[in-house]
């Protein structure tokens, strides 16, 4: 299975000013596995006081009237070669299998979205496992 590229278009909202543009973004890479990309200002993470930019990282999950938000990194699987550096920009990458992740065992469609700080990422719709 050939594993789908992230496009920089499906971007929830970029926030661009002087040093560049902050955004964030998701794919399904693999039938319940998200992968995401972020990019973010050096001084945004300064001002949040983290060590690991993935630390700011917020995913929420919707299905009906459940909800559940996690800090990503609980099941997030980042490495030290997942964050770029290149002037004042910060760029990173995640994957998440999603039943680790979250506790919430859909009946119906699940709508995810991530976010870093007051950045948004676009929201993209799972199904749930089929019944064993």
């Amino acid at each position: 299975m050939k594993t789908p590229r992230i496009s920089f278009k499906k971007h929830g909202y970029v926030k661009t000013g002087l040093g560049g543009s902050e955004f964030v973004t998701i794919v399904e890479s693999a039938p319940g596995i998200l992968s995401g990309l972020f990019s973010v200002k050096k001084s945004r993470i300064q001002e949040y006081k983290i060590e690991r930019p993935h630390k700011a990282l917020i995913i929420s999950l919707t299905s009906g009237f459940h909800c559940e938000t996690r800090n990503l990194t609980g099941g997030a699987l980042t490495f030290p070669d997942d964050i770029y550096i290149s002037g004042e920009s910060v760029m990173g990458y995640f994957t998440i299998q999603m039943d680790t992740l979250l506790n919430m065992h859909f009946e119906r469609s699940a709508f995810v979205t991530v976010s870093y700080g007051d950045l948004l990422s676009n929201t993209l719709r799972f199904e749930p496992a089929p019944a064993k």
